[in-house]
């Protein structure tokens, strides 16, 4: 299980199953739904080309009151 706490709220949570080899489309979808994020940014995050603070960025334009 994952989350972050951003400003003292709990703004993205998610779980990976070490059962897995590969993330079935529903599987990514709910990650991506969880991470807030869009399947391309996602697929981003994982690659490593978006970056930590772009990240926290992109979650403070799309949460209200963050």
């Amino acid at each position: 299980m994952y989350k972050l706490w951003l400003s003292g709220k709990l703004v993205a949570r998610t779980y990976i199953s070490h059962g897995e080899r590969e993330l079935s489309r529903f599987h990514l979808g709910q990650m991506v739904r969880q991470m807030r994020l869009r399947t391309n940014e996602f697929v981003e995050a994982v690659a490593c080309p978006l970056e930590q603070e772009d990240y926290y960025r992109l979650l403070r334009e799309r949460i209200p009151d963050l």
